[in-house]
């Protein structure tokens, strides 16, 4: 049990070592890396924040708040799916006669969205072959 606590110590000094390194360098005026805060928070899942803290002397409501960010992380990462939903290529709206009843009674909104990224939306109380053209000029632009 001791050579786990040596070596738990001696990681501890060579951490306090980089946090130290940090402090002394010319960019200490922006925020600890996050290379370095992982560590932090790595050890102190280990050994626990106080003693982390007190040995790094970082400030522990930091640590804590570093800690809670990086469990957020993790379980943001596990919940992405292995495999994403194909995208939609088409979605046939049929013909504008068909959206002109309904677009008479309220605004109608179209958004159109294209495979790299580009958007267009129209917002019109007007269902006519203006639209429908505004929707052909987006899809056939190059």
């Amino acid at each position: 049990m001791r050579a786990r606590e040596a070596s738990g110590q001696t990681g501890l000094e060579q951490l306090r070592g980089q946090v130290e390194n940090w402090r002394h360098s010319p960019s200490k005026s922006k925020a600890m890396p996050r290379e370095l805060w992982d560590a932090v928070v790595t050890a102190a899942t280990q050994h626990g924040p106080h003693q982390v803290a007190k040995a790094l002397g970082v400030n522990s409501q930091r640590l804590r708040q570093q800690m809670v960010a990086r469990q957020a992380r993790q379980n943001s990462a596990a919940m992405v799916p292995a495999m994403p939903a194909p995208a939609v290529q088409f979605i046939d709206m049929g013909t504008v006669a068909q959206i002109g009843p309904i677009a008479a009674a309220e605004p109608m909104v179209v958004e159109l969205v294209a495979a790299d990224g580009a958007r267009l939306t129209i917002r019109t109380r007007d269902a006519s072959a203006s639209v429908l053209a505004m929707i052909n000029a987006f899809r056939g632009r190059s």
